[in-house]
């Protein structure tokens, strides 16, 4: 239809001229009909923006609003008023900020709370009890979650101080 040779059924591009196909971000559609061209996933809510642009991706917000300045969305943002973007508790137990809840978590929080070592980047992360407080019980449930397979880590309050 597009007189580049390719039928509709295999034309990444069919109402388009696109003789070579050209798709950069390797998402089906040929890069001169794609909106997101380098963006694989495009807009995944629907918001007009594309994904590699879009500051909440999955969730509608076509204003952008980011109250805090933190680069995370309002609509998607846990801590809308701290403007420190590891403050929204990605990995609950998380205390050293690794990317996972293991044994460095337990010795940062003892050098924290016995050597006066810093603070968690993120305290509700370190907060592994969820009880509003980094302490000793935090140290305890990581070892009972890593050692006997206690129960998962909650995040402590959104914005909490260490």
């Amino acid at each position: 239809v597009d007189g580049d040779v390719f039928c509709g059924d295999i034309d990444n591009c069919p109402s388009i001229t696109n003789p070579f196909q050209t798709d950069s971000d390797n998402d089906g559609i040929g890069d001169v009909c794609d909106d997101c061209p380098g963006d694989n996933i495009n807009d995944p809510d629907g918001d007009g923006l594309c994904a590699t642009v879009d500051n909440c991706p999955l969730a509608a917000n076509a204003a952008q609003t980011d109250t805090d300045g933190d680069g995370v969305g309002d609509v998607c943002d846990v801590c809308v008023n701290d403007p420190n973007p590891l403050c929204c508790c990605k990995i609950a137990g998380d205390a050293d900020n690794s990317a996972s809840v293991n044994i460095g978590d337990v010795t940062f929080l003892i050098a924290r709370i016995f050597a006066g070592g810093p603070g968690p980047p993120c305290c509700a992360e370190g907060d592994a009890d969820g009880s509003g407080a980094v302490n000793i019980a935090d140290i305890t449930y990581l070892i009972a979650r890593i050692f006997a397979g206690g129960p998962a880590p909650a995040c402590g309050p959104a914005g909490m101080g260490c």
